[in-house]
């Protein structure tokens, strides 16, 4: 809950935040970013926050209205709060793959020999994680479906082309670190998570037996949202890429300070924060500087 007083009415911003659709004030699922200047739009507007695929700015609905607005957080509320009260809206169901479609997908990246072969070798995924994960090929993008609980709740998807450069199901939020499923089959009780920033990265940690998680909306999701799983164990070791979105969301878990005037690092006490940076001829992410990072986590790993 984020309590706020806006004039004399005082508001649950979560609350809010929830019951509006973020498409009906900026007009569009894309936009050009208001953080950096861009020809091709990828600032992704999704229900309720919007994400920039280009710089990794993310903002949830409200804050991105003041800055796209050009008003305070107050103005803001006061005419979400008129246009809720005058159209209701009720969101439509998001339309999610079927196991049916998963399968069908998976069967489709088996017979693609490029899109196959781009995961294997180029990015160094194992055939079995790619089947195990159930990762498929449609409409020309990578499939990566999220699995919780025996059911489809969102899918990402890579287009082979085009912007922006990840996308999901329409309205379909994401509840639950990737890959839930998976994870609580393969891991009791791990005393440490790898966290990295997206799927793909995780798979390479996934298919050398290490416990990695990832963020489904990128590097600039708010880690408060996931403490309480994240407090399960004794440490917590974030995998963010070497570039400037990555070192600056390392950087921000132990400087920035929430609501509450404590940083990430200060809420997730007593599970330990352990942020790991490598050198960046290895390369940016964990795929390219896989043959030396990952040697150097699995030691890590064996010593716990």
């Amino acid at each position: 809950m984020r309590p706020y007083k806006a004039g004399g009415l005082r508001v649950d911003l979560d609350d809010i935040e929830s019951r509006i659709d973020l498409h009906a004030y900026v007009g569009g699922e894309t936009l050009r970013c208001i953080r950096h200047n861009e020809t091709n739009p990828s600032l992704h507007v999704y229900n309720d926050h919007v994400h920039c695929f280009g710089c990794g700015y993310h903002d949830g609905a409200l804050v991105f209205l003041t800055k796209y607005w050009g008003i305070s957080l107050t103005e803001v509320v006061h005419r979400v709060i008129g246009n809720l009260s005058k159209t209701p809206h009720v969101k439509d169901k998001p339309i999610i793959p079927s196991w049916d479609d998963i399968r069908e997908a998976a069967r489709m990246l088996a017979m693609s020999p490029v899109p196959r072969n781009y995961l294997i070798q180029t990015r160094g995924i194992q055939p079995k994680i790619i089947d195990d994960l159930y990762l498929g090929w449609h409409d020309n993008s990578i499939y990566i479906p999220h699995v919780a609980n025996g059911e489809i709740v969102n899918v990402k998807t890579r287009p082979w082309s085009g912007y922006p450069k990840y996308s999901s199901v329409k309205d379909a939020t994401f509840r639950y670190l990737y890959p839930y499923d998976y994870f609580r089959r393969n891991y009791s009780n791990p005393r440490v998570c790898y966290l990295t920033e997206g799927e793909l990265d995780c798979h390479l940690l996934l298919q050398e037996g290490l416990p990695a998680l990832s963020m489904p909306s990128g590097v600039n999701e708010s880690l408060f949202r996931w403490l309480n799983v994240f407090k399960q164990f004794d440490r917590l070791d974030t995998m963010f890429d070497m570039d400037a979105p990555g070192i600056e969301a390392t950087t921000r878990l132990t400087k920035d300070r929430n609501r509450l005037g404590r940083t990430f690092e200060e809420m997730l006490s007593p599970t330990v924060l352990n942020t790991w940076t490598w050198p960046l001829e290895w390369g940016k992410d964990i795929g390219e500087a896989r043959e030396m990072l990952v040697p150097e986590i699995k030691e890590d790993y064996a010593s716990i």
